[in-house]
Parts: structure tokens; C-alpha cells; sequence
């Protein structure tokens, strides 16, 4: 791409367009959060080139939040929700794989999450 980054389109099953966003960072792995309508805002989770997770919603692919390992700014290349949507499991460049779960135990309408490993100290 000749000025950089990386674009994320989304489209309904019938072709229409919901949003196009551009992204500075190269976009290296995404994923779909599946959760029912109503209960919590779906998102797509873009793993970055410097490490970030960046999540947008699903409704107008405006950003929810980001997510960081501090100790680490590899591409994410593979990233993937549980089915109960309540994890999100990343791996970087280096092999690393995070598990990042809710703060909340309940279900907030903006997912929440923190590493499993946040008293990890890499090596």
C-alpha cells in the first residue's frame, strides 16, 4: 500500500458496506467477536505490527480500546476469541502466546481486558 498501513472494510452479508476505517499500523491477524446482540458489543480485534490490539466495533468500526503487552511491541500474528467470548488469546512474532481475560466478572457492554501474564517478567 503506497501510503502505509492498513484498511479494514466490513460488509454486511448482502454486499453493503458498514464502515471502512484506515490504520495507520499494518494489520497482521483479526478477529470476530460472536457475542449475542444486546449482551455486549461485538468487535473486530486487529492485531498490529507493534504489538497493540486494537478492537472496533462491529456497528460502525469506530475504535473500543486498545490492549498491550508492556513488555513487548512484536506483530501479533494470530489472535482468536473463546467461545464464550470472555478470552482473547493472542501470539506474536516471538511465539509468544498471551491469554487476555475481562476485569469484570460480569458482562459489561465494553469488553474489558487484562493479561493472565501481568506478573510475568520476560526473560
Amino acid at each position: 500500500m503506497a501510503g502505509g498501513g492498513s484498511d479494514l472494510r466490513l460488509w454486511t452479508v448482502n454486499g453493503d458496506l458498514i464502515g471502512h476505517v484506515h490504520c495507520r499500523e499494518i494489520i497482521c491477524s483479526v478477529a470476530f467477536s460472536n457475542q449475542p446482540e444486546g449482551v455486549s458489543i461485538n468487535v473486530i480485534a486487529g492485531g498490529l505490527e507493534n504489538g497493540i490490539v486494537r478492537l472496533w466495533s462491529t456497528w460502525d468500526l469506530k475504535p473500543v480500546r486498545e490492549i498491550a503487552f508492556p513488555k513487548s511491541n512484536k506483530p501479533i500474528i494470530s489472535l482468536t476469541f473463546s467461545c464464550d467470548g470472555h478470552h482473547l488469546y493472542t501470539a506474536n512474532s516471538e511465539g509468544t502466546v498471551i491469554a487476555w481475560c475481562r476485569k469484570d466478572q460480569q458482562r459489561m457492554k465494553q469488553p474489558m481486558f487484562y493479561s493472565f501474564l501481568s506478573s510475568y517478567a520476560a526473560g
